[in-house]
């Protein structure tokens, strides 16, 4: 008794509905790599003010103008100075940036990311 053979593999059908899987979680990650590439650029603009700014002693404007000035050369677009607070923790300043990015996704779904990062700026 002979017992039939099965093909094996992915219809058609089955590969296409892989593919559309794929090809979304693909331009999701598009859609949302720009946003977090700018994030890191804030990340290292503020890193950037605190490590410039050690041997310093400078105001909480100052402060704000170097970060600025930092923004500038990282090219970040989506954070402005009402984004950036500036306090004051015993001996050190906490420079912090708080701000939602956002971009479109598919028609009129948008995709929004809430960022919050802080460093603390030792005064000398």
């Amino acid at each position: 008794m002979t017992r039939p053979h099965y093909q094996r593999g992915m219809t058609g059908f089955q590969l296409l509905l892989l593919l559309t899987v794929v090809l979304f979680v693909v331009y999701s990650g598009v859609r949302i790599g720009g946003i977090y590439l700018e994030y890191f650029n804030v990340h290292g603009a503020m890193n950037a003010v605190r490590d410039d700014v050690r041997d310093e002693p400078l105001s909480p404007r100052e402060l704000r103008n170097a970060l600025d000035r930092q923004f500038q050369v990282n090219n970040v677009r989506n954070v402005g100075r009402e984004h950036v607070d500036i306090s004051l923790d015993g001996d050190a300043y906490i420079l912090r940036v708080r701000y939602d990015a956002r971009t479109e996704w598919i028609g009129n779904i948008d995709l929004v990311v809430r960022f919050d990062r802080q460093v603390r700026v030792e005064r000398r």
